[in-house]
């Protein structure tokens, strides 16, 4: 296991364990900002030119006012062990965590003309239904298939475009 991930799931634990999972969620939303705000924050955190003191003071000052106080100490924890660029890939896992503890699953549809409410809706129950878990669909336009669409759920790839089609029977011509 990396340790951005079995750091991330000993903080999502605490979570769950607290029963504070969206408030934790905020809190490192507020960081993911900080960092993409502010570019060398990280490096800041990492660099060994500035002493720990100074470092974990620049933790405290960015997220001193944080309502999850664990949150601020989990981020020293990782300044202290050497491990503070492994943030965003704790966040992202904690994220990835949140979201299977919430039975939800990513999903990728991709069409060559826009799908109509009711269609979406029927797909959103009938991918419900296949997997048990409740469907986060980003939906995108991808005039390449041609026309029907193609659905991506974690690795799984479901493909009715007529691009695909074409293929297989191109295959199939070519012998």
């Amino acid at each position: 296991m990396k340790i951005g991930s079995e750091y991330a799931l000993s903080l999502f634990r605490l979570a769950k364990e607290q029963g504070r999972v969206p408030e934790y969620s905020l809190c490192l939303e507020e960081i993911n900002r900080v960092i993409s705000e502010q570019k060398d924050w990280l490096s800041v955190l990492h660099s060994p030119a500035i002493p720990l003191e100074e470092r974990l003071s620049l933790i405290d000052k960015a997220l001193g006012g944080a309502e999850i106080k664990e949150v601020p100490n989990f981020l020293k924890l990782l300044c202290e062990k050497g491990y503070i660029l492994h943030l965003p890939a704790c966040i992202e896992e904690f994220f990835f965590l949140k979201k299977e503890w919430e039975m939800r699953i990513p999903v990728e549809v991709r069409f060559a003309y826009p799908l109509s409410d009711d269609q979406k809706t029927k797909l959103e129950k009938k991918i419900q239904i296949k997997t048990g878990k409740i469907p986060e669909i980003v939906y995108r336009e991808d005039p390449s298939l041609i026309g029907g669409i193609r659905v991506k759920i974690e690795d799984a790839v479901l493909d009715g475009s007529l691009s695909a089609k074409l293929g297989t029977l191109k295959g199939v011509i070519k012998g």
